[in-house]
């Protein structure tokens, strides 16, 4: 999934590269300008100005030009060091360790259910759904309810589950932005979720149905 989205961003940026003719000619048209904003910024007279001053609005359309061409370097260059950077390990991490940090609190549950129906319904401050997370239902836990949270700042439904031996776990959904989270596998594309240990707490990462879905058991 990480090599694909790269893939996809890379392709479109490269659309905007500059050959290197492009940009000595550029850099060529923006010396120009700034020569002939010299030349008006000197002691002449006013008609001699005023000409001058001619000159180089006639070249503004090309400063503009060369504005926004070096902007898009930028940008290409920038989205190459954003997707060359070990981007994935250390979001995946920093999510476990909030995942695992809010498991170990065990805050109050704000609405208690034994189905989804009653919980869907008192989640109205988020923009999605929560839902029946076809991989986590292989497990033999039994739903408890749900409280508010949020992962990296984003509003989240934390689901509490207690499993076959007594023990408690959680399970947060949050809308999946690849750009706030980083790539993430999606099991609905057959990827295998990742797993982090974080302070002793195993999670359990992925991506389903257009939501991240984190699982935490101690």
């Amino acid at each position: 999934m990480k090599k694909k989205l790269r893939g996809q961003v890379k392709e479109h940026l490269e659309q905007y590269q500059l050959s290197e003719a492009q940009l000595q000619s550029l850099s060529a048209m923006q010396e120009k300008a700034e020569l002939g904003q010299k030349r008006v910024e000197t002691d002449l007279s006013p008609a001699e100005a005023a000409s001058q001053e001619g000159l180089v609005r006639s070249d503004e359309p090309f400063v503009r030009l060369a504005s926004i061409a070096m902007l898009m370097l930028a940008v290409f260059i920038g989205s190459q060091m954003f997707f060359d950077s070990p981007v994935e390990g250390e979001m995946s991490q920093a999510i476990a360790m909030e995942v695992a940090k809010n498991h170990v609190k065990l805050k109050p549950l704000e609405v208690k259910a034994q189905t989804l129906g009653p919980i869907k319904a008192y989640f109205t401050q988020l923009d999605f759904s929560p839902v029946n997370s076809a991989l986590y239902a292989r497990r033999d836990n039994t739903l408890l309810g749900g409280r508010y949270c949020s992962i990296s700042g984003v509003t989240a439904a934390q689901l509490r589950y207690r499993d076959s031996q007594g023990q408690l776990q959680t399970l947060y959904e949050v809308g999946y932005d690849p750009l706030v989270y980083g790539p993430i596998p999606s099991v609905d594309e057959g990827e295998e979720p990742l797993v982090v240990m974080a302070n002793g707490v195993k999670t359990t990462i992925w991506v389903e149905e257009g939501l991240l879905i984190v699982s935490a058991e101690n």
